[in-house]
Formats: structure tokens, C-alpha cells, sequence
């Protein structure tokens, strides 16, 4: 095996905080994380990643409504199209140090990486 993938929904902020009606997503999703660091350790060798999707344009469970709330939140939904052309690009040349990847544009770009959050001092 060379390549072992799983994918999760929407969220607020993809893999941890649920918008409200989704910490039932947030959970399983955040299983499917925790599973793609288990795979990662278990097997080496193979590149693990585990896509967190924003919502959809036109298919999948994000109503209208959900929708537009959500980009007032700065979360745009994911044309199909593109969403597509994400996976097959993560598939054929992501980086193997990218375990947990986010499809799709919102504010989560502007949080600070993991690496200087483990390093805040705690309040």
C-alpha cells in the first residue's frame, strides 16, 4: 500500500470547532484524524493524510441557509470541480510531513501553526 486517505465534513475551523448543530461531525471527524495518526505510526512507509473538506457548492449536506451563514464566517463552499482536482493533486504530490490537510477557502488560514500553539505559555 502506498497511499491510505480518509476525509471528513464541515466545520467552523475543519477537524476541530463545529458549527453549532455539528459536534456529532466535529467528533467523528476528529476520529478520523486521531485514525490517520494511528495508520501514520503503524505503517511508515505509506503517506497518510487525512482531508478535512470545507462545504460544497451544489451537492452535499450544507443547505442554502447553512451556506450563507457559513461565508459570513469567511468559509466559502468547494465547486466540485476544484474540490476534485484538490484531492487528486494532495493524492499525487503532497507532502508525506502533511498528515491532516484542509480543503477548501476560510479563516483558518490566519490561526497560527500547531508547532507555536504547543508552545504558548499556558494561561
Amino acid at each position: 500500500m502506498r497511499i491510505a486517505a480518509t476525509s471528513d465534513s464541515t466545520r467552523t475551523h475543519p477537524g476541530r470547532r463545529p458549527c453549532r448543530g455539528q459536534a456529532d461531525y466535529a467528533g467523528a471527524n476528529d476520529v478520523l484524524n486521531r485514525l490517520a495518526w494511528w495508520m501514520r505510526a503503524a505503517w511508515p512507509s505509506v503517506r497518510v493524510v487525512s482531508v478535512n473538506w470545507g462545504p460544497w457548492s451544489g451537492t452535499g449536506m450544507a443547505t442554502p441557509a447553512t451556506q450563507s451563514a457559513l461565508r459570513q464566517l469567511g468559509i466559502l463552499p468547494i465547486a466540485p470541480e476544484a474540490g476534485c482536482a484538490f484531492l487528486m493533486e494532495e493524492l499525487a504530490r503532497g507532502s508525506r510531513a502533511d498528515l491532516e490537510v484542509i480543503a477548501g477557502e476560510g479563516p483558518w488560514h490566519r490561526r497560527p501553526p500547531a508547532e507555536r500553539l504547543l508552545e504558548a505559555p499556558v494561561m
